[in-house]
This record gives structure tokens, C-alpha cells and sequence, in this order.
């Protein structure tokens, strides 16, 4: 059978549309992730009000909860703030803050996110108060994320919000999360604890604008003298820390 060069022109231009609007929804889809997302508990999000990487902070929130940011650039942000109860002994629960940023890569064929941190830029806070004498753990953490799909949905039992449900790598699924902002609430997405001099060099005057902006928050804690006073969840209780860290 032999086809003219109209019908082969007609057949590759239809194909073209086809091809065209499978991703443009691929990227309706990806375009959903767009905002920051919280928890039920809605007191966990990203952005300065839960780190403050010019004093080398982790701010801790009034309940638990995680919190999630994408925006249109392949840049994420989490952070998390996790509370375990101690069976033997009620009074002395441990408490977990994570904190990370970097860039997250789209599989549009699986529906699968790799959300890929800065290695140098995320922190972690440990408290055990029955058995670590007073001083918390604060230290580097890193750790890639395997989302294997995702979900955003109308949630009419709730407000009528847009709810998230991201899937980890094994088809288990992560805390449900509803969006709270769009634009997404995040820090500078570039490297905020630089350790070449060309980072610190592009990363400077972000540093600085946050610096300033969050220096009379009552909101937020503070450095001093090896102590972080903590004004939001504790009422200026001071509490002693050790930091891990190695270049």
C-alpha cells in the first residue's frame, strides 16, 4: 500500500497534537505539587519560621507535623517535627526536627518524584530529656527521598482545601497534607551553608535579607553563648545543645 505525501503529512501532524497534549497534562500534573503543604495539625511549615540558617536554628512548632514545598523551578523544602512517646515513662517523650531543601527530579512516564537535598544544608535536632543530661543533639542530616506518585485532590471534609497525598517508595503513605500557601513558603532555594567560596559568595545577600527580616521576630528563636532560648513553644527556657557537624 502506498501512501501519499498528504496523508503521511496529515498522519505525523496528528501524532504531533497527540504527543503535544500527553504533556501538557504531564505537566498540569507536576503543576499540581506547586505551594507549601502542612499537616492536620497546621502548625509545621517551611520557610524561615522553622529554620533560620543564618544562626543555625530549628525552630521547634507548638504540635507536631510535617510540612512540604515545590515550586516551579524543581526546588523543594521540608520540614518535619516528629514527638514518640516513651512507654516506661510519660514525662520524658523524645523529640525529632528535621529540616532540608533542594532539587526534585519528575519521572512524568511513572509519576515518581526523587527529591534530591543539598547535602551541606540539612539539619536535624534530637531531644531526650530523661537521658541525654540536658543537652540536645543538633547535627547535619541528608537524606534522598523516593516518592513513588502522588495525589492532589479536593478535600470536601475538610474545608474544601486541596489535600495532598505523597507515597513513599514503597507504596506506604506519608501524612496527608493540605496546601496553606501559594506562592510556596520557602528560604532561599540556593546552597545556605556554603562550603566553597563561590557559594558563599552567591548565597550572601539572601543570608543577609533573612537575617534581617527575622532579627525582631518574637517568633523566633535565638543563638546565644552555646544556648537556644526558645520564645515561641517554650517561653524562654533555655536548653543546651552540642552540635556534630564536620566539613
Amino acid at each position: 500500500m502506498v501512501l501519499s505525501a498528504s496523508v503521511i503529512a496529515c498522519t505525523l501532524t496528528l501524532a504531533s497534537v497527540a504527543i503535544g497534549e500527553q504533556d501538557k497534562g504531564q505537566d498540569n500534573k507536576i503543576s499540581q505539587l506547586f505551594g507549601t503543604w502542612s499537616s492536620k495539625s497546621n502548625t509545621v511549615f517551611t520557610g524561615p519560621g522553622f529554620f533560620n540558617p543564618s544562626a543555625e536554628l530549628l525552630i521547634e512548632p507548638s504540635l507536631p507535623g510535617i510540612s512540604y514545598s515545590f515550586d516551579k523551578n524543581g526546588n523543594w523544602e521540608q520540614a518535619i517535627y516528629q514527638v514518640a512517646g516513651n512507654p516506661r515513662n510519660h514525662s520524658c517523650p523524645t523529640a525529632h526536627l528535621i529540616w532540608q531543601h533542594g532539587k526534585y527530579e519528575y519521572n512524568p512516564k511513572k509519576g515518581s518524584i526523587t527529591l534530591r537535598p543539598y547535602k551541606v544544608d540539612g539539619r536535624q535536632l534530637f531531644s531526650d530529656p530523661c537521658n541525654d543530661g540536658g543537652e540536645s543533639t543538633y547535627m547535619r542530616y541528608h537524606q534522598v527521598e523516593e516518592i513513588s506518585h502522588f495525589d492532589v485532590d479536593v478535600d470536601s471534609y475538610y474545608h474544601g482545601k486541596l489535600k495532598l497525598q505523597l507515597y513513599n517508595y514503597d507504596g506506604t503513605k506519608k501524612q496527608p497534607m493540605w496546601l496553606t500557601y501559594r506562592p510556596p513558603m520557602m528560604l532561599p532555594t540556593r546552597v545556605l551553608n556554603p562550603t566553597t567560596e563561590k557559594q558563599a559568595k552567591d548565597s550572601n545577600s539572601d543570608l543577609m535579607k533573612s537575617k534581617r527580616e527575622n532579627k525582631n521576630s518574637e517568633d523566633y528563636s535565638f543563638l546565644q553563648n552555646n544556648y537556644i532560648v526558645v520564645s515561641k513553644a517554650f517561653g524562654y527556657i533555655k536548653l543546651k545543645f552540642k552540635c556534630l557537624f564536620r566539613a
